[in-house]
């Protein structure tokens, strides 16, 4: 067992030969499953747009410094960001969501 991932829940080399690729695609789990421990920020179009240019955004409510998983609108995964001393949200690590986000007065 490592986090939250148990040995019982692993597919062996064997099993995956044998699914078709849709099967195989079934059985990944989601990205942000990996910061499951996390607080969780949740960002309207406009702050995500912007993060996702690399800039620092503000986002009331933010209890704690630190990593934090970042949602973008209709709980889309964004990636891992940092709270900084000022309050501001940093982009760490960034993944590219199915759908482009835009803010909504560019």
């Amino acid at each position: 067992e490592t986090g939250n991932f148990k040995l019982s829940s692993a597919i062996s080399l064997l099993q995956l030969e044998q699914m078709t690729p849709e099967q195989r695609d079934a059985t990944l789990l989601p990205a942000d499953c990996l910061l499951a421990g996390l607080q969780k920020v949740n960002l309207d179009s406009e702050s995500a747009y912007y993060l996702q240019q690399g800039q620092s955004v503000w986002q009331a409510g933010l209890s704690e410094k630190g990593p934090v998983s970042l949602y973008g609108p209709e709980a889309v995964f964004l990636g891992l960001g940092e709270v900084t001393n000022e309050g501001k949200i940093a982009p760490k690590r960034l993944v590219l969501p199915a759908k482009n986000l835009t803010p909504s007065n560019p």
